[in-house]
């Protein structure tokens, strides 16, 4: 997921540092927003994709 983060945003304009950054930012979000919902242990990692459009929207 973290690969395709990166690439999207690269593909919107961000130059690579920039991309990788806030794909980072992104995706640690989503991991945390999916273990507040499901817990560290339960969670897997579709909880996380669905989280990453969430995170995007706020």
């Amino acid at each position: 997921m973290l690969t395709g983060l990166i690439a999207g945003m690269t593909a919107m304009g961000l130059d690579a540092f920039e991309a990788a950054c806030l794909s980072v930012y992104v995706h640690g979000k989503a991991g945390d927003y999916a273990a507040s919902g499901k817990g560290r242990a339960g969670m897997t990692a579709a909880d996380v994709s669905e989280a990453i459009a969430y995170v995007l929207k706020r």
